[in-house]
């Protein structure tokens, strides 16, 4: 999955490019997923309209991934700042770096795997 990871990322600097940037970019993979992933995300443009955002993130992912990429994708989830910020107190991520975190409880869930790329406070 890391390498469809670093796909989807190139795919949404498309929408930073347009937008600004992430506060958040991550694929988690639930305990309870079926090996399914969620791709999480955040910034200030998808929060002011996560309709929008969702509707274009979801238009171009198939242009840029394969069916079975695709398939490994249950949902696109938007976090609040406040849960950003929560986040970026343990780990900031950026500038291109990534981080890999595994068997961990987050946000209330608990987390086999996951991929972060960006991890920036709102603060």
């Amino acid at each position: 999955m890391k390498s469809t990871f670093e796909k989807i990322y190139k795919a949404l600097e498309i929408f930073a490019q347009k937008h600004g940037e992430f506060n958040f970019c991550g694929v988690f993979l639930r305990e309870d997923s079926n090996d399914k992933w969620d791709l999480i995300l955040s910034s200030e443009w998808m929060l002011q309209n996560k309709g929008k955002a969702l509707r274009e993130i979801t238009d171009i992912l198939p242009k840029k991934l394969n069916q079975f990429e695709l398939i490994k994708l249950s949902r696109i989830v938007i976090l609040e700042e406040e849960q950003v910020n929560s986040f970026s107190q343990a780990f900031s991520i950026s500038g291109g770096s990534s981080l890999e975190i595994s068997n961990s409880n987050i946000f209330g869930m608990q987390i086999k795997l996951a991929y972060l790329k960006d991890c920036k406070s709102y603060l």
